[in-house]
């Protein structure tokens, strides 16, 4: 998950719904889309977190990875590169929402497809009216 301490307690209590009652927690600026080779301009970033997933899923044995992701994310913050993201929904027609879902699902696959024995799900929080957090699932 991404290290945002406005979405900590929320992404607990959600794991714990979902029954993992003291899960293994890898929090990284960005989250686990941050893995993806595609947005960092150097290579090295997403091997050396994708590495450090793996290490921690065999050495752990985790049966389950658990992907989640947040509106309102400082890499994707709509009004942080209004011209980039003009442009990016001119062009291609998606909302930078859109984008992070795309992110999100790409990095859970490359976790999936890595580590075959190994349940991967991927999340999407949101706050809806009355600061409640919501969690969509993303398709893989």
């Amino acid at each position: 998950t991404c290290s945002d301490h406005r979405f900590r307690q929320q992404v607990t209590e959600f794991l714990a719904h979902l029954g993992f009652h003291a899960p293994h927690s890898i929090c990284i600026p960005g989250g686990v889309v941050i893995s993806n080779p595609l947005l960092s301009s150097f290579n090295l970033l997403p091997k050396a977190i994708q590495h450090f997933i793996g290490r921690v899923v065999e050495m752990k044995q985790v049966p389950t990875v658990v992907c989640i992701a947040h509106e309102n994310c400082g890499a994707y913050r709509p009004g942080k590169h209004q011209l980039v993201n003009a442009a990016m929904h001119s062009l291609s027609g998606r909302s930078v929402t859109d984008v992070h879902h795309d992110h999100l699902r790409k990095a859970a696959r490359r976790i999936r497809d890595t580590m075959h024995r190994t349940e991967v799900r991927a999340f999407f929080a949101e706050v809806r009216e009355g600061g409640k957090v919501t969690f969509t699932e993303i398709a893989l």
